[in-house]
């Protein structure tokens, strides 16, 4: 098992992810596929469903701080990424044949870490190498001057 790729994917998921589906992009004809914005939409889709999880639990009469609270507002944030997520995670599946086992976006709303880490590992298994979160210009672009 590569040690690096499940360290990373588990202490970092939303950059992991971001990685992935730009690397998935990137085998996809991308020429310039960007990791920052995946990192950016995961990070914004778990926190609006944590928003929206704690206003519908206290809306509901539970305390601010109850634990009801924080499971709500814990499996919203979950339901919603893995809403967001599980399309990206499908693309993967499609590129390397991989059979579902239970459907997508139960496995991020379940797991997000263990989702992305099982990702990272077939997309550094089978992708190309090469850092990918960076846009550089094409090779035939040429600076104007007036």
């Amino acid at each position: 098992m590569q040690t690096d790729t499940c360290a990373y994917a588990l202490l970092c998921p939303p950059c992991a992810f971001g990685h992935n589906v730009a690397k998935l992009d990137k085998m996809s004809g991308d020429p310039y596929p960007n990791c920052h914005k995946y990192c950016i939409m995961y990070t914004m889709y778990y926190v609006s469903g944590a928003i929206t999880g704690a206003s519908l639990m206290t809306l509901a009469g539970a305390g601010a701080t109850s634990t009801a609270t924080q499971i709500g507002t814990q499996a919203c944030a979950q339901v919603t990424l893995g809403a967001y997520a599980s399309k990206h995670r499908k693309r993967i599946r499609d590129t390397f044949g991989i059979p579902s086992v239970c459907d997508d976006c139960v496995a991020y709303s379940l797991c997000s870490s263990c989702a992305v880490m099982e990702e990272s590992i077939i997309m550094s298994s089978a992708a190309e190498d090469g850092a990918v979160c960076y846009r550089s210009p094409p090779d035939n672009m040429r600076m104007m001057r007036e």
